[in-house]
Parts: C-alpha cells; sequence; structure tokens
C-alpha cells in the first residue's frame, strides 16, 4: 500500500480544517437563530397567557364547566410553551457564551452542589464524593453541569428509602492529565439503546404525564463539556442505576 506523501497529508489536513471551520460555523448559524427566533416568540406567548388570565378573572364564572376545562387545557399548553423557549435560549447561550477556564476543585464544588440539592425535603440521599479532583474549567459551567446531572440522579431515584439512596462522584486522571468525572445513582435507570436519546432537547424517556422540568438538561450539560474539548457518556449502572461519565481536561502544568 502506497503511503501519502507529505504534500497530500497537508491537503487532507486542510480539507479537514475547512470543513470543521463550516460545521462549527453552520452551528453557531442555527444557534442563533434558535436564540432570535425564541426571543421573537416571547411577546405573543406572554400576551396569550394574559389573555388566558383575563378570560378566567372576568368570565370564569358565565362559563360551563367545559369551557373552563378547556381553558386551562390551554393556559397548560401556553406555560409548556414558554418553558421550551427559554429551554432554546438556554440551549444557544450554552452554544454562545464566553467560558473562562481556571483551575477547578471539582471535590469541593460537587459538595456545594450536593448540599443545596440536599435542602430539599425530598432528597434522602447519602453521597461518596472523591477528593482532589481537579479540572481545567470555567467555574459557572461547571457547577451547571453538577447541578443538573447531581439534580438529575435525584429525581430518577425518588422514593429509595435513604439506606439504598447512595450516590457516589467518583474520578480518576489518566496519563494526559484529563480527568474523569462519573457520577453513579440507584434510581431507575434507562436502556442502553436509548442512551443517545437523553442528550437531545425535549426527550423523555420515562411515561410520565407532568416529568420534571423541560428535558434540557442533559443536552445543555453535554454542551457545555464539548465546549471544554471534553468527552461525555452515559450507560445503566448494574444492577440498577445510571451513570454519566465525562472527560474534562486537567489543569496546564
Amino acid at each position: 500500500m502506497q503511503e501519502a506523501t507529505a504534500s497530500e497529508v497537508a491537503s487532507l489536513r486542510a480539507d479537514h480544517a475547512r470543513l470543521a471551520a463550516q460545521l462549527a460555523s453552520a452551528q453557531q448559524a442555527l444557534e442563533e437563530l434558535a436564540y432570535h427566533a425564541a426571543h421573537q416568540l416571547r411577546p405573543p406567548l406572554r400576551g396569550a397567557h394574559g389573555l388566558v388570565g383575563v378570560l378566567r378573572e372576568d368570565f370564569g364564572s358565565a362559563l360551563p364547566a367545559p369551557a373552563l376545562n378547556l381553558l386551562a387545557q390551554l393556559g397548560g399548553q401556553v406555560d409548556q410553551a414558554s418553558r421550551r423557549l427559554e429551554g432554546l435560549i438556554q440551549l444557544a447561550r450554552a452554544t454562545t457564551r464566553p467560558l473562562r477556564p481556571v483551575a477547578v476543585d471539582v471535590s469541593t464544588l460537587a459538595h456545594e452542589v450536593i448540599a443545596a440539592l440536599s435542602r430539599a425535603p425530598e432528597a434522602r440521599a447519602r453521597w461518596q464524593v472523591a477528593d482532589g479532583l481537579t479540572v481545567w474549567a470555567d467555574p459557572g459551567a461547571l457547577r451547571e453541569i453538577l447541578e443538573e446531572v447531581c439534580g438529575n440522579a435525584l429525581r430518577f431515584s425518588a422514593g429509595l428509602t435513604t439506606a439504598d439512596s447512595v450516590f457516589s462522584i467518583l474520578g480518576q486522571e489518566d496519563e494526559a492529565g484529563r480527568c474523569w468525572i462519573c457520577v453513579r445513582d440507584p434510581g431507575s435507570g434507562f436502556e442502553s439503546r436509548h442512551a443517545g436519546k437523553l442528550f437531545q432537547p425535549f426527550q423523555f424517556l420515562h411515561e410520565d404525564p407532568q416529568p420534571p422540568g423541560i428535558g434540557i438538561g442533559l443536552a445543555l450539560s453535554a454542551r457545555l463539556i464539548a465546549r471544554h474539548d471534553g468527552l461525555v457518556r452515559l450507560c445503566p449502572a448494574i444492577p440498577r442505576g445510571a451513570e454519566f461519565g465525562f472527560w474534562l481536561p486537567g489543569p496546564p502544568p
């Protein structure tokens, strides 16, 4: 097999760089479109929400029960659309906002996030956090990632007894200086074939008529991790639960 010449390798690298730049530009344009479209749709949705409120307040006593039921459903649909628009704006900001990475003590930050989440009365859990985890990341973005991943673990472990609710934040460094962080929960888990679906916006794996959140948390986390040149992986745990793991770069030498 004939080896490629230096000029051919250089040409391939140039083509790869050009395609990568085109892809990044197209993605940014798409995110900007979603951001501006969401902002344009905010006013009419606010107006619709206000009109529903006026109808309830001024004419509710004169409307029959079926009409009031339809009005309640309409209000719920408007609220859901508003929440999804806000989700689109958050996703767009995650792609375009500037990041300022510094050395971050993940272990300390994780304890802060867990302490805040544990204030909820339903958050019955015991956490095990590895010590000495340090990465090179934007502190605010990393806090968002941990809040979403740890909060998600608690939501899908609701109903377990305190003895069963053992959560872990593990970590290790590789030879390249990267840090592998894994959040493990004992909850309901999911099927492996659905793993990729969880990183898509507005996706839910469990049949819940009123699911918590709007379904953008993991998609938002994955985008923030990717912007740090990190990698993410989600897989079922054995014998139950789930593991959300991601690589982040370590501090520069």
